[in-house]
Order: structure tokens, then C-alpha cells, then sequence
């Protein structure tokens, strides 16, 4: 069975999603098949949910190929090359198209490096001699008849580990209206003219070459787009009475441009954390309209309620991840300016909350630069962690 290589590197853990893209004209030339049109199928499987495959292609009389994923794409596969051959499609991912003998394919993989099956994976997988691991995905060939071959792409990923502390200076200035995260690298430690800000950019898309020379502060606003509902009887039956809203993981959401919409919906709209965390009143709750992430079709929105600190958990944390996913490195200590004379923060409850935080951001090796607001030091640890 052929094999065939493919190296993504600058895959770390935490780091937004990877595209890789290639073309490769060898998969399209199976040595087990004679018949000049043929049926192509990746597969793999279905744990692997923080892979996704696109395939393009043009024929020689330049006609597009166009690659469907699902079981259906299966079936209209094998009925469009008349083939017999029967393949069970239970517990894999299917992606499928007709092609022509030698048409160039064009591969675009993501790796989702915040799933947290993609963490676990890194972590437990063996290592091989280039430190990458290893994801094997199948291939299979279908003709006329019973015609059919098989081959394996070889996803190797490296280094798959968490990503190396930058080396620099991050700072962080939580505003009400908006928030910047500025950073230096220590070769420019003499350079305030190489100051850099994250830009107000969407998480998934960052690259280098769309942020350069951007320098625009965050939005301090928030969309809580989906969540998963704790009170769930299928939630409740797979893990137990558990308070996932005091996870990451059970949240999808968006800062600053990322949380605009450009119509008039406002669910799961937050305006101004900052001051939400600043409370003084310890029965304070937030309430807004978000999906239900278990629910698998479109249902109406749900009503939700939150601590008050937890949208500016969220909201830090995102900007700790797009520093992450822009830099491919993770902070080895953030100073973080937070004014303290402002209501509900002198207090003695402020105080304290102030001072758990300091003790927690120094259990992480990160340093508190100023008064910090309620427990914005477990985003941290979330996001970096």
C-alpha cells in the first residue's frame, strides 16, 4: 500500500487552527486500478474531530472537482463510477469525489489545536525521530466493478507540544471601552518604537500577513454564541452531574470585531467586563440568550445566567489565545494594569478578591502588574496552561 508524507510544522497546542495546504498529483494515480476515471475517498476516524479535509482539483478539460464529505457523498460516489464495491462507513469521516487518472489534487488540512481531544492526543502519542506525531488517514480507490486500491496519507505533526514562552514583554490594559495587549520582544527591550498590539481581529483567521502593521485595540465587548446546557439529560448521561460552566470548553465565543454581527441581534452580547468584575455584590448575576452547543439542529436561543466575572474570564482569555495563535508562543509573564480606586474595588470584598487573584497569577508564573479585578487568573491559566 502506498504511503504518502505529509509534514505540518509550527503545530503547537492552543494555538487557534492550522491550515496546511498542498497539491499532490501522486494520489490520483493508484497503481491498483486501470480505469482512467475513478471514485477517491479519505477517511478517518471520527475521534479525530479536530481534523477537517478540503480537496480541489481540475481536469485535464477543466472541469472543477468537487469533493463532498459525508456518508451521503459515499453513496453518490460509488453510483457515479458504478461501483459494487461495499464499504461501511460507521464511526468514520468520509470526503469523496469522481476525479480523472492524474489530476493534480489540491489538500487543504486544519488541525483545531484547541480541541481538547487534539491536547490529549499530543500528549499521549508516541514521538518519532523528527519529535512529530502521527495521524494516519485512509484512502481508498473505487472504479467499475469491484475495481479498488487503497493507499494512507501520513499526517506528521511537529512538535504537537505546548507552544515555547516568548520571549518579551506582554502587557496587558483591561479598559472599559477597549483593551489592548501590547508586547516587546527582548531584543528591542530599548525600542519602545517596536511596541507591538494585538490588532481586533477574528481568533480563527489570524496570520501574519493579515495583522501587519495593524495596531488597533480590542473592543471590550463579548458574544457568548453557544453554551452547553449543565442541566441536560444527555449531558448528564455521558458525564454526570458536572458544572461545565466552569469550563472553557463549554463556551463558544467572541471578542471585540469578532463579537459583531452588523444587524440588530444582540443574544449573548456583553458590553463592558471590565466593570462587570469590578462589582460589589456577590448575588449579582448576567444574564443572556445563547444556544445549546449538544443540540445538534437549530433551536431557539436559552436564557443563561452568570457570575460576574466570567465574561471577563472569557474576555481575557480569548486575547491570552489570539496572542497565542498569532505568535505561536505563550507568555512567560504578563504585566497587567487594572485601576483600583473605582466602586466596588477598595472595599474589603475587592481586596480580597484582588489578592486571591495576585496569589493565583504567581502560582502560574505570571506577574500581577497592578490591582487586578476577580479571578481573571484562572483565564490566564486557561488560556496559557
Amino acid at each position: 500500500m502506498a504511503t504518502l508524507r505529509l509534514l505540518i510544522q509550527d503545530v503547537y497546542k492552543r494555538v487557534a487552527k492550522i491550515i496546511s495546504v498542498g497539491r499532490y498529483a501522486e494520489l490520483s494515480s493508484p497503481s491498483g486500478i486501470s480505469a482512467d476515471r475513478f471514485g477517491i475517498f479519505l477517511w478517518w476516524d471520527e475521534s479525530y474531530r479536530y481534523l477537517n479535509f478540503e480537496v480541489t482539483g481540475c481536469s485535464r478539460n477543466s472541469n472543477s472537482v468537487v469533493f463532498e464529505q459525508g456518508h451521503g457523498a459515499l453513496k453518490r460516489v460509488l453510483q457515479q463510477v458504478h461501483a459494487t464495491t461495499e464499504i461501511d462507513p460507521a464511526g468514520y469521516c468520509w470526503l469523496g469525489g469522481v476525479i480523472e487518472r492524474g489530476t493534480p489534487l489540491q489538500i487543504s488540512v486544519t488541525v483545531d489545536t484547541d480541541d481538547r481531544k487534539f491536547c490529549e492526543f499530543a500528549d499521549n502519542a508516541d514521538r518519532h525521530d523528527n519529535n512529530s506525531v502521527k495521524l494516519s488517514v485512509g484512502v481508498i480507490y473505487v472504479a467499475e466493478g469491484d475495481a479498488m486500491d487503497e493507499a494512507e496519507l501520513l499526517l506528521e505533526l511537529q512538535p504537537a507540544t505546548d507552544p515555547p514562552k516568548y520571549e518579551g514583554f506582554v502587557a496587558l490594559d483591561l479598559g472599559n471601552s477597549s483593551s489592548a495587549l501590547a508586547y516587546l520582544a527582548v531584543e528591542h527591550r530599548n525600542r519602545s518604537n517596536m511596541v507591538q498590539v494585538l490588532p481586533d481581529v477574528v481568533y480563527d483567521r489570524i496570520s501574519f500577513e493579515e495583522v501587519r502593521g495593524q495596531t488597533t485595540s480590542v473592543l471590550s465587548v463579548l458574544r457568548v454564541q453557544g453554551t452547553i446546557d449543565i442541566d441536560s439529560p444527555v449531558l448528564k448521561q455521558q458525564r454526570g452531574n458536572v458544572r461545565l460552566l466552569d469550563r472553557l470548553d463549554a463556551f463558544q465565543w467572541g471578542i471585540g470585531c469578532d463579537a459583531e454581527t452588523g444587524n440588530e441581534d444582540v443574544n449573548g452580547l456583553i458590553f463592558g467586563p471590565k466593570r462587570l468584575v469590578a462589582q460589589n455584590d456577590a448575588d449579582a448575576k448576567v444574564t443572556i440568550s445563547a444556544k445549546d452547543l449538544l443540540r445538534k439542529r437549530e433551536s431557539a436561543p436559552k436564557r443563561l445566567s452568570l457570575v460576574p466575572w466570567m465574561p471577563a474570564e472569557l474576555y481575557v482569555c480569548r486575547l491570552l489565545q489570539m496572542f497565542q495563535a498569532l505568535k505561536k508562543r505563550s507568555p512567560r509573564r504578563l504585566a497587567v494594569t487594572y485601576p483600583c480606586d473605582g466602586p466596588g474595588l477598595a472595599d474589603s470584598n475587592g481586596r480580597r478578591q484582588n489578592a486571591a487573584l495576585k496569589g493565583e497569577v504567581r502560582h502560574v508564573g505570571i506577574e500581577d502588574g497592578g490591582s487586578l479585578g476577580a479571578r481573571l487568573g484562572i483565564a490566564i491559566k486557561a488560556a496559557v496552561f
